[in-house]
């Protein structure tokens, strides 16, 4: 028996069917590709009904392998964080899905930050007022789409739109409630303040779920595309970040999720509430209703990669790698700020461009992917030092980082620790499929070993002290830009 697992990305959607040891099917893994469109204003905006069909499609392929025919016993779904899409009466969108990377709300973001306190907003929500979530993206339809909004009936994720057509039903789990904006950690709920400004009734959000947070079974509708998941429960889905942290069997306190695909995080999934303040400039989410997650996002990791591939005329894949592994850190002499789609952690300035500093006509394109992959990770390497309580067990996975060996020594380096490079592709399904095992059996979610079979990286000393350097320059360039005046901590002089 299996959990069929849908993972909706913001770069491509995945299905598989999974076992109870977390073991993909062979022949099961389904994908289908994805872009956001993207505009000169802000823009990071999807189709409903484009990811609808996507998320069908690899659904259906699965469906017609000849493992389904062995039985599923439940459905999981992760989805990406923080989107937003406004939904009429009859459920038909209204909207494009805002994603997380749309920040032409930006304006809106710090119009709250002024009528509001911040700081007890964020300590509340575990979330900053920022674009990326659902308060400052609401803001905006409210002044510049004031129509759709006074004809909207849902204001819902992507995730409670595509349940609400497969299922009839549209309850947000807690975990993608928590990655709102909006959701109160205190009291459980949406929250009071938040809804008052806005001027939203809270049945505009749906319901959250309770434990052990599962959905009905698929719509009459769906059941004779779908026989194999008659009468099969649905697992709420979750945020794919949470999913990955369950998938790399980070979810205790003393290991740290590094994920690294499209965008780019660090994650400590633990049991409980902390006792301790959501730490400065990062957030706080949920996994479910009895674990939190405490972390940083960038807007940027494989992204940057993706666009320097487009733009500039680059090597091949294994030229790019053999120089980056051969090369000293800042050797292109040049600082970048990688904000290609604003500033999430640690500065959250929406608005935040990209900048490449110091280029020369000397300058080569291999000096401008160095320098713009160390500065992501100098970005997490930031985001490291906020998060630290102790020597946590730092846990990577992610497309962009499994397929750069140089990127995971860059990163190792600027850390100071060993990073423990997981060897599944696919955390994010995986996590998922576990985790719909367990609220299906009743059972509390174990604490998942550590996958087998992943390298281990060590830092280099000589490069860790190089890139402190480095990673002063680039936040004197950061200031220069007024994007904020804070040397940010790091966490120790060596490691």
């Amino acid at each position: 028996m299996y959990v069929l697992a849908l993972d909706i990305g913001s770069s491509s959607v995945r299905a598989a069917l999974i076992d109870r040891r977390g073991v993909i099917a062979p022949g099961t893994l389904q994908r289908a590709d994805l872009s956001l469109e993207t505009d000169r204003a802000g823009s990071s905006v999807v189709d409903l009904d484009r990811l609808r069909a996507l998320a069908e499609q690899v659904i259906d392929a699965v469906l017609q392998t000849p493992e389904a025919q062995r039985g599923i016993d439940a459905v999981g779904v992760c989805t990406f964080w923080h989107s937003l899409v406004a939904l009429d009466a009859a459920g038909q969108a209204l909207t494009d899905v805002l994603t997380w990377a749309d920040t032409r709300s930006a304006p809106e973001a710090e119009l709250l930050r002024s009528d509001l306190d911040a700081e007890a907003i964020r300590q509340r929500t575990g979330c900053p007022l920022h674009p990326s979530y659902l308060p400052a993206k609401i803001l905006w339809l409210r002044r510049h789409q004031p129509d759709v909004l006074r004809n909207s009936h849902r204001l819902v994720s992507c995730a409670q739109a595509l349940t609400s057509v497969w299922l009839g039903a549209d309850d947000a789990s807690v975990s993608i409630a928590s990655g709102s904006g909006l959701f109160n950690r205190q009291s459980m709920s949406w929250d009071a303040e938040l809804l008052n400004y806005l001027d939203i009734a809270p049945e505009m959000l749906g319901d959250i779920t309770a434990a052990p947070e599962l959905l009905p079974p698929i719509r009459s509708c769906y059941a004779a595309r779908w026989p194999a998941l008659r009468g099969v429960p649905w697992r709420a889905p979750i945020g794919d970040g949470a999913a990955s942290n369950v998938g790399v069997g980070c979810v205790r306190a003393d290991r740290l999720a590094l994920t690294l695909g499209t965008s780019a995080a660090m994650r400590r999934c633990e049991p409980g509430e902390p006792n301790a303040p959501v730490p400065s400039g990062l957030w706080r989410y949920s996994l479910d209703p009895v674990h939190s997650l405490t972390g940083g996002a960038l807007s940027e990791g494989g992204n940057v990669f993706a666009w320097l591939s487009a733009t500039l005329r680059l090597p091949s894949h294994a030229e790019i790698e053999a120089t980056l592994m051969k090369r000293a850190p800042g050797e292109h002499e040049l600082t970048v700020l990688p904000f290609w789609a604003g500033e999430r952690s640690i500065g959250w300035n929406g608005d935040a461009t990209a900048a490449i500093h110091g280029m020369r006509m000397s300058t080569s394109a291999l000096d401008i992917v160095q320098a713009s992959l160390e500065a992501v990770a100098y970005r997490l390497a930031t985001v490291y030092d906020a998060l630290l309580i102790g020597d946590e067990t730092v846990v990577a996975t992610g497309g962009a980082l499994l397929g750069s060996s140089a990127w995971q020594q860059i990163i190792a380096d600027c850390l100071g620790v060993p990073l423990v490079v997981a060897p599944t592709e696919e955390s994010s399904l995986r996590g998922t499929a576990l985790l719909a095992w367990d609220d299906v059996r009743g059972k509390a979610l174990a604490d998942e070993q550590l996958p087998a079979g992943g390298t281990l990286v060590e830092p280099r000393q000589s490069a860790y002290v190089a890139h402190r350097e480095l990673r002063v320059r680039q936040q004197r360039l950061y200031e220069r830009e007024g994007f904020g005046a804070t040397t940010p901590p790091m966490a120790r002089d060596a490691r």
